[in-house]
């Protein structure tokens, strides 16, 4: 898989994540299980951006 794909992979995965937030913290009143999917939205949108972001420091050194 080349560098191209990996990050627009990547970047599929922080909109899904974002999402699975949204959705969980849109409903959470209704089912309160729903509270633990938007946090692991959450963090799955910080593990990919930081995942980038870590990639691209050591492309420039």
């Amino acid at each position: 898989m080349n560098k191209s794909q990996r990050f627009l992979l990547t970047l599929l995965a922080i909109i899904l994540s974002f999402a699975l937030f949204v959705f969980g913290i849109l409903f959470a009143e209704k089912v309160p299980f729903l509270t633990v999917l938007g946090i692991l939205g959450l963090s799955g949108v910080y593990y990919f951006v930081f995942h980038i972001v870590n990639r691209s420091s050591k492309t420039e050194h």
